[in-house]
């Protein structure tokens, strides 16, 4: 099932919040917060991804005569969800992998 952007960008943030303010001070709630935001990461994958079929489909089908590089452009311009989401996915990426290390501190300990 497809969740929303918004929805997901919410949970997100509140995630990543928490983290940054220390609420995840146990392994416990550290893995099952990881867990969360890994599973979110998926879903923002399904939604990247269906942003950048919109995104390919302007290139593909450009105006007969119209160059690639003008229907990338428009494309950039018409669907800019396509970059905002990867780089959203990036930095998810970097808390689960800080959270992870994080972990693995707590399990030397």
């Amino acid at each position: 099932m497809k969740r929303p952007l918004q929805e997901i960008l919410d949970k997100v943030t509140f995630l990543i919040s928490s983290y940054e303010g220390g609420e995840y001070m146990t392994k416990e709630r550290l893995v099952s917060a990881q867990r969360e935001l890994s599973s979110l990461n998926y879903h923002m994958t399904v939604v990247h991804l269906d942003y950048r079929t919109q995104f390919n489909g302007i290139i593909h089908n450009r105006p007969e005569g119209s160059s690639v590089a003008s229907a990338k452009s428009k494309a950039e311009h018409d669907i800019p969800e396509v970059d905002f989401t990867r780089k959203i996915m990036d930095a998810i990426e970097k808390v689960l992998i800080s959270m992870s290390i994080e972990i693995k501190i707590m399990n030397n300990e």
